[in-house]
């Protein structure tokens, strides 16, 4: 007796190369994100999406861009959340660069329902801050209006520049 084949189960990944792509947030109608990037993944299974080597990322509502962000691998999960594990964001209102970076295999992410970044670390400079900025653990809406880190555990670097000689750093 002969043993049967082995049946080939197929590919469990598309793949596609020089991609745009626009997510349209089921929890956040009023947002559209656009992706440009060489390479992506998608797994129908688990669908998840990952770009690689993201050479534009934006985030626009009511079609005024809002943020841009950079990353070499971001996943857009099945719940629409962004998940990386170091992502830079620019905040243009805000005149923010935020460095998020994911830590003992807890990632950035990006939630979409809470609008918020959820990072292990994240280094940020901009208007109206000094140049060394860090805090861990740390959840802040899109908006930085609601700004929390657990810094108990950890060093957290926090400086204002001074509006009267911005040279000085409180």
């Amino acid at each position: 007796m002969v043993p049967a084949k082995k049946q080939e189960s197929p590919k469990k990944t598309i793949d596609l190369t020089n991609v745009s792509v626009a997510l349209y947030p089921l929890s956040d109608p009023v947002a559209v994100w656009r992706f440009t990037a060489p390479n992506l993944d998608y797994d129908p299974e688990s669908r998840e999406t990952k770009l690689y080597n993201l050479v534009e990322g934006n985030r626009n509502v009511f079609g005024e861009r809002d943020f841009s962000l950079v990353s070499d691998e971001i996943i857009i999960d099945s719940t629409e959340n962004l998940i990386g594990n170091y992502i830079e964001l620019y905040l243009l209102d805000a005149d923010w660069l935020l460095k998020l970076q994911g830590r003992n295999g807890q990632p950035v992410t990006i939630d979409q329902a809470k609008g918020k970044f959820l990072t292990p670390v994240m280094d940020f400079t901009g208007r109206g801050l000094g140049t060394e900025n860090h805090a861990e653990n740390v959840s802040v809406n899109f908006d930085l209006s609601d700004f929390m880190a657990d810094c108990l555990d950890a060093t957290c670097v926090n400086q204002f520049a001074d509006k009267v000689n911005p040279k000085e750093q409180r």
